[in-house]
């Protein structure tokens, strides 16, 4: 039996380009990401004694954290909480791993501010339009808009004492891969 063949002009350049459109973009969904994700396991994590300055100047260390995150393209990550806190003290030690403190400042700039007893420094998630619900929240801030890019996500690290570590880290890719506001 014979076959007809339809034959449109430009259609086979047109295929060629719409399947190397396709092929462009499943390679772009399947390339890594500019600095692989970090991993940790729960022995190699201690809860940090004291990762907030109880006596820092929380708003210069927010100034500062703004500057160099405007200086470097970094989003700014800031970290209130205080040290009388377990999940503070967890998320804290998470943070001082080497593999984790890496990946953490090849991304964000960080300002890490003491709450006290939810006494002090309030007036900063104040000026971002939230209240301090619980400790420890991460807020991410895109330093050109200043908006909160993590809003829906401000208490996710709040159960960090009784979170798998990875839990933590993969809270943290996820936030640095939000786009800037």
């Amino acid at each position: 039996m014979a076959r007809s063949v339809l034959t449109i002009p430009g259609a086979i350049p047109v295929a060629i380009s719409a399947a190397i459109a396709v092929l462009a973009i499943s390679g772009a969904a399947l390339a890594a990401p500019p600095s692989a994700a970090p991993v940790v396991t729960a022995d190699q994590v201690q809860a940090a004694p004291h990762p907030y300055d109880e006596s820092a100047d929380a708003h210069q260390t927010l100034a500062a954290a703004f500057a160099a995150a405007k200086s470097s393209g970094k989003k700014v990550l800031v970290d209130f909480g205080a040290n009388w806190c377990p999940d503070c003290r967890a998320l804290g030690g998470i943070l001082a791993l080497d593999q984790i403190r890496s990946y953490v400042a090849a991304h964000y700039e960080v300002a890490v501010i003491d709450v006290g007893r939810f006494n002090k420094n309030l007036d900063i998630p104040a000026a971002y339009g939230f209240k301090l619900r619980g400790i420890p929240t991460v807020m991410v801030v895109d330093p050109g808009s200043n908006q909160v890019l993590n809003r829906d996500g401000l208490e996710a690290l709040g159960d960090a004492g009784t979170m798998p570590p990875q839990a933590v880290v993969d809270q943290l890719v996820r936030w640095t891969e939000r786009p800037a506001g």
